[in-house]
């Protein structure tokens, strides 16, 4: 299969899923789970933390399935790593990594949509911002 192929692929698989079909929703979490897990890993090297953001990843896509409209459904799930692995690394403001991670996501060329990206990066700042020491706030 070449690229086109398999985004075209993708896309009736979203579509089914957008339809409420489980086998659908099975092959995309089949598809996705390791390459979501691996991005969620590089950037939060805790397992088991990371299979609980996938799987919230999962569980989200399959409660708003009916009001998803993606463009680009790849992009859109990796956007959600990163914000969810951000915002797992604000509730814990002391790991020493945090600064360094938002600093990376931030500067980092997100290949979602435009005004997904916007949301994210405001989410991304707002989940910075509230995870300041009340000093530096």
């Amino acid at each position: 299969m070449n690229i086109e192929k398999n985004r075209e692929h993708d896309y009736a698989l979203f579509d089914l899923l957008k339809q409420g079909d489980e086998v659908a929703f099975g092959k995309i979490y089949t598809l996705y789970w390791a390459e979501l897990y691996n991005a969620a890993y590089k950037r939060l090297p805790e397992k088991e933390k990371c299979q609980d953001i996938i799987q919230n990843i999962f569980t989200d896509l399959w409660n708003r399935k009916a009001e998803l409209d993606l463009e680009n459904p790849l992009a859109y799930l990796h956007t959600a790593v990163r914000f969810q692995v951000l915002k797992h690394i604000a509730r814990s403001p002391k790991s020493s990594f945090f600064g360094k991670s938002f600093e990376n996501e931030l500067i980092s060329p997100l290949h979602a949509d435009g005004m997904l990206l916007e949301r994210e990066v405001a989410a991304l700042l707002e989940l910075f911002i509230k995870a300041l020491p009340e000093k530096t706030a």
